[in-house]
């Protein structure tokens, strides 16, 4: 890759798959990451009042890099049953972060970009799924592990764990879908206060209306869970949608 303002990059990746048989898929890979800054990340300037924060951004801002070691298979022990689980470990050099910088004069938590010399992310995730006639389940779980290697600190408001359940039943031109999400609680990092742990309901429906007309809607967060500790909007929110597909 190549930029007029961050120069040439290369940016290898080596992928193999290996099939024992029908039921059966493991893959792995290892790939070099590279990503510039954005403009937002460089030149954002704006502050929130109400939610008492300000968003700077940082035009000394580094490209960030990496290397990603990948280990997955995919499995079908049964018909309509499918169980997949990844593994991968991420080594970074001047990953792109936010940061907690202090407080302005107005009073207003400031949140920076900057770079994070070393920095490391390993993780797994599982994700069962399960097809009975109309009805589509699925459970998902994943584990991430991160850490500043300067600092020895994890990096800040990374979820540690996260379990998802969901059903899905198709009622013929209508479907409708329930999501539960429990994400764990989250540690003090880069500045930021611990999270307390969410756990949401999340409801949606759609109806094709014609062929190429679908109406769709949902409600997210319909207990108006919100802990402590978490900055972004999570209050119920609802939502309608007319889609028209050509």
């Amino acid at each position: 890759a190549w930029s007029s303002t961050w120069g040439t990059t290369f940016t290898p990746s080596v992928t193999a798959a290996w099939q024992p048989d029908a039921a059966l898929r493991v893959r792995g890979g290892v790939a070099r990451g590279y990503r510039a800054p954005s403009f937002k990340e460089t030149h954002w300037n704006f502050s929130n009042p109400t939610a008492g924060y300000e968003v700077r951004g940082n035009n000394a801002l580094s490209p960030e890099s990496s290397w990603q070691v990948s280990l997955g298979l995919a499995w079908e022990p049964g018909a309509g049953t499918v169980i997949d689980v990844e593994m991968y470990h991420n080594s970074l050099r001047d990953l792109i972060d936010f940061r907690s910088a202090g407080t302005s004069p107005a009073g207003l938590e400031i949140h920076q970009t900057t770079n994070v010399a070393r920095a490391m992310t390993r993780g797994l995730d599982l994700n069962i799924q399960q097809r009975l006639g109309d009805l589509s389940i699925i459970a998902a779980w994943s584990w991430l592990h991160t850490r500043d290697l300067e600092s020895d600190q994890p990096l800040s408001e990374r979820i540690p764990h996260s379990i998802r359940l969901s059903a899905r039943q198709d009622l013929g031109e209508a479907a409708v879908t329930f999501t539960g999400r429990w994400l764990s609680a989250t540690p003090a990092a880069g500045g930021f206060d611990a999270r307390e742990a969410l756990l949401s309901l999340d409801v949606a429906a759609s109806w094709h209306l014609t062929r190429q007309l679908e109406l769709r809607g949902g409600i997210e967060n319909l207990l108006d869970q919100v802990p402590d500790g978490w900055s972004a909007p999570l209050g119920r929110t609802a939502r309608l949608e007319l889609a028209i597909t050509p």
